[in-house]
Parts: structure tokens; C-alpha cells; sequence
């Protein structure tokens, strides 16, 4: 065979094979069973025959299989197997890197089992990944349910309960007997929208991103009652063009964009909304002050989740927190107390609740506005929280503040 002369040919290397306890035993002229005994230090046999099979394997480089070893001894004494559909660009990561945190800290150690950023086939796959992850048996599981709808996945999920294993579920209540913590995305809305009817706000609209799209539409369909609860309060009753959508699935910016968009569009407008994820609502506010709409002066906007970017962007974001760290430290508490043995009792339901943090991008509205769509002149509700003209702009802006770490935004109730 011929080579090019610039080329020089090396010698294949042999790669070697991992030792097994196969060739542990076989060395020690044992049987795999003892050999095993021997390296984790169960069952009897002299200290000779231990201490001769501890040597030869530490000469051989073998290493210990640790899935093995849960499947041999039962459960892993410290591992945390953490469970999600999928992966986003916002406080869903952000929520599972702060219960993992949190375990860490504890002295757990939390692998994430996930598929990537809205795969296409991220529900087909749900109960794939959860299989797997629960022969392997950790001590614990901790699940994100904002998507888990597969029932291959659910039926995984309560086979896991079923055989002993411990489970705590976040973010979307499920009809499985385990410990959950709920956000309440109801009321997050609620709470957008009666900020907006405080200020005086009766023309209101209402902007939530496809990107929670077809798979998620019990999400969507919390925010809108949220939001139509508050009308409803007012008396006021909803327009159809005013509850904005994209009209395609998109990541969140360029959802608000498209919600721009369709603002513009309108001969009559709004003169507040409330735009769920503060990243398609930064987007919103770019893209109408381009076009020469002010911002309070002539719409108001309140985003959710109460990001970084609504705190320290360009624009100051009216918002209502996603209180990420108290809901890890609801789940981390909850599965600690299942770990260590000081609750044995039935499931138990935490609800979390979001707080607005009032800042530049809402204030009253324009003066002489007319409402088109007031019932009974918009009125306020007969428990008076439309005080909003009592409370100047700079202390509806200074507001609750914020969604930091170990800060306290939410009310906790358990079922």
C-alpha cells in the first residue's frame, strides 16, 4: 500500500477495557458474589480475604459500578433525580438551578433529566425519560409539571410513588398522591390587571405569547382567568380584539413584537395591558415607542415574572413576581422533611402567590379618555381597593421589591 511521503503511520494503540468484578473474582480465584461482599463491605469472610480483594482490585483499577449498586441495595442514599419535560429560556431554568442549589447545599446530588428547549417531540418522549430515570432509583424525585401531560408519563410518575419512592411536583398541580407546590398563575394575572383598574385604568388589553402554544393551554387559560376575573370585579366586560395573541408559535421578544404589531393595528386601542413574561413585554414597549407611542403617558404596561431585565433594563417594567426562590425552598423543604423522617403523613399542597412591584411603565390614564366598553361607568368594586388616586406615581413605583434570593414575595397556604 502505498502512502504519501509527508505521512507518517502510526501504531494502533490497544484501549484497554475497564476492569469487572468479573476479573476481580477470576484474580482471586473467588466467586463474583464474594468478591462483591468483599469490596462494599458486607457479608462475613476473614479480613485476610477482604483485605487480598480490596488489593487486587485497587492493582487492576477497578471502579465500582454505582447504578449497580442502587439497583443491588435499593435506593441511592443521596441522589435526587429532578425531572422535566423541557428546558426555557427563563424562570422554569431558573427555578430548577435554585432547587438544585439548594440540594446541593444539603449534600445531594441532583442530576437534571431533560429534553432540550421546546423539542417537537418533548411530549412523545416524556414517558421515555421518566422510565429511565426511575430504574435508576434515586432516593428522591423531584418533578417539574408545567408540561407533564403525557399519561405514559403520569402512570410512570405514580409507578414511581407505588414503589416507594419519595417525589415532590412543582409548579402544576397533578392527580398523583405525592407532595406539590403550586404557583398560582391565576392570580398573577389578577394581580397585573388590578393594578392596572387602581390607577383608573377601564380600557384594558390582554398579551400572552405562543410560545406557551398548544401544549400548554391550561397555562394560558390561568392568565385569562386571572385577567377576566379583575374585569369582572369592575364590571367591566372584555373586547376580543384587546386579548392579544401571536398568531404563530415564536421565542418571547419576537412574540411581543408580533403583539406591537397588532396594537398598532388598532384604530381604537387599549389604554393599558398586561402582558404575561416580561421579555415579550420590553419587546412590546421598544417596538411602540418606535412608532411614537408613549410609555406611561400613552399606555400602560405591566409584565410578569418580575425578571432582571424589569428591574435593571432601559426600561423600568411594572411587574408581578414568579417568586422562583420560595418555590424551591417550598419543594427542598417538603422533600427533606419526607427524606430525614419528620413527615409521614398524607400529601400536602403548598400554593404560592406572586406580588406586584409597581415601577415607570404603569401610571393613571390619559385624562378625557373615552371608554367604550364600560359597564355600569366601570365602577369599582364595593370593598373600595380602587384607591389608587390617593397614592402618588413615585409610591406606586417604589412598590414591593423583588423577587431576590431568600426575599419573602409570597403568601404560602397548605392544603
Amino acid at each position: 500500500m502505498k502512502t504519501h511521503p509527508n505521512k507518517r503511520e502510526t501504531p494502533k494503540q490497544a484501549i484497554s477495557k475497564p476492569a469487572t468484578i468479573g476479573d476481580v473474582a477470576r484474580a482471586a480465584g473467588i466467586s463474583k458474589s464474594t468478591a462483591s461482599r468483599a469490596l462494599n463491605g458486607k457479608g462475613s469472610m476473614t479480613p485476610k480475604t477482604r483485605a487480598t480483594v480490596q488489593r487486587i482490585a485497587g492493582r487492576m483499577g477497578f471502579e465500582a459500578n454505582p447504578h449497580a449498586q442502587r439497583l443491588a441495595n435499593g435506593r441511592s442514599d443521596n441522589t435526587v433525580g429532578f425531572f422535566s419535560p423541557d428546558l426555557d429560556l427563563g424562570v422554569g431554568t431558573r427555578k430548577m438551578q435554585d432547587i438544585q442549589q439548594l440540594l446541593g447545599e444539603r449534600g445531594y446530588i441532583v442530576p437534571i433529566h431533560a429534553y432540550g428547549y421546546r423539542q417537537s417531540n418533548a411530549q412523545i418522549n416524556q414517558a421515555r425519560l421518566l422510565a429511565g430515570l426511575r430504574r435508576q432509583r434515586p432516593r428522591a424525585l423531584v418533578c417539574n409539571t408545567s408540561n407533564l401531560r403525557d399519561p405514559d408519563a403520569l402512570a410512570e410518575l405514580q409507578r414511581y410513588c407505588d414503589e416507594g419512592g419519595l417525589a415532590v411536583c412543582y409548579d402544576w398541580p397533578l392527580q398523583v398522591p405525592c407532595d406539590t407546590v403550586v404557583f398560582d398563575r391565576a392570580d398573577q394575572t389578577y394581580r397585573a390587571a388590578r393594578h392596572l383598574l387602581q390607577l383608573g385604568h377601564r380600557d384594558l388589553g390582554f398579551g400572552i405569547n405562543a410560545t406557551y402554544g398548544e401544549e400548554r393551554p391550561h397555562i394560558i387559560e390561568a392568565h385569562r382567568e386571572g385577567f377576566l376575573r379583575a374585569l369582572h370585579e369592575w364590571n367591566i366586560a372584555p373586547r376580543d380584539e384587546w386579548m392579544f395573541r401571536p398568531s404563530h408559535y415564536m421565542r418571547h421578544e419576537t412574540g411581543g413584537v408580533e403583539l406591537a404589531a397588532q396594537f398598532l393595528a388598532l384604530r381604537e386601542r387599549p389604554t393599558g395591558l398586561c402582558i404575561v413574561n416580561d421579555y415579550a413585554a420590553l419587546a412590546f414597549l421598544g417596538e411602540i415607542e418606535r412608532a411614537g407611542v408613549r410609555v406611561p403617558d400613552d399606555v400602560s404596561v405591566v409584565g410578569h415574572d418580575n425578571t432582571m431585565m424589569a428591574r435593571c433594563g432601559p426600561r423600568l417594567l411594572s411587574s408581578v413576581t414568579h417568586p422562583c426562590w420560595d418555590i424551591a425552598e417550598a419543594v427542598v423543604n417538603l422533600l427533606d422533611s419526607q427524606l430525614n423522617g419528620s413527615y409521614k403523613g398524607a400529601p400536602r399542597r403548598v400554593t404560592l402567590h406572586g406580588e406586584l412591584a409597581a415601577r415607570d411603565s404603569s401610571a393613571p390614564p390619559p385624562r378625557q379618555r373615552p371608554s367604550s366598553q364600560r359597564l355600569a361607568q366601570g365602577s369599582a368594586p364595593a370593598d373600595g381597593r380602587s384607591d389608587a388616586d390617593s397614592q402618588t406615581r413615585r409610591g406606586l413605583r417604589n412598590g414591593p421589591a423583588l423577587n431576590s434570593p431568600k426575599g419573602k414575595t409570597a403568601r404560602v397556604s397548605v392544603v
